[in-house]
């Protein structure tokens, strides 16, 4: 069970990363820039980097978790600019995003 334990980190670091990720969207499109939701935007990326220590002392694999982090990272940013607030990248870009996952999975082999 132990070295399950970097997964349920890794979970909950992107999951901050994505709603930090969320929040400054928010921010730069907002007409009026509050504190609060700037406060809110570096409370969250804070929480991801608390759950970044913990990737790291239970699976002490820096090229290796550093990468699955960037993915993961990559994939919750392209989600909600594609999906929520709909943006388009170009085919190059598809490709890349692409490259970026069968990178991931030739590291975890």
């Amino acid at each position: 069970m132990i070295n399950k334990i970097w997964m349920l980190y890794m979970v909950m670091g992107i999951a901050a990363v994505a709603f930090g990720e969320y929040f400054s969207k928010l921010y730069t499109n907002a007409s009026v820039k509050t504190g609060l939701l700037l406060f809110a935007i570096y409370f969250v990326y804070t929480s991801g980097t608390f759950a970044w220590m913990g990737v790291m002392r239970n699976n002490n694999q820096l090229a290796l978790m550093a990468t699955i982090w960037s993915v993961a990272t990559l994939a919750t940013g392209v989600i909600l600019g594609v999906v929520v607030f709909k943006e388009s990248l170009s085919l190059t870009q598809w490709i890349g995003i692409t490259l970026a996952f069968i990178s991931t999975y030739l590291l975890i082999k």
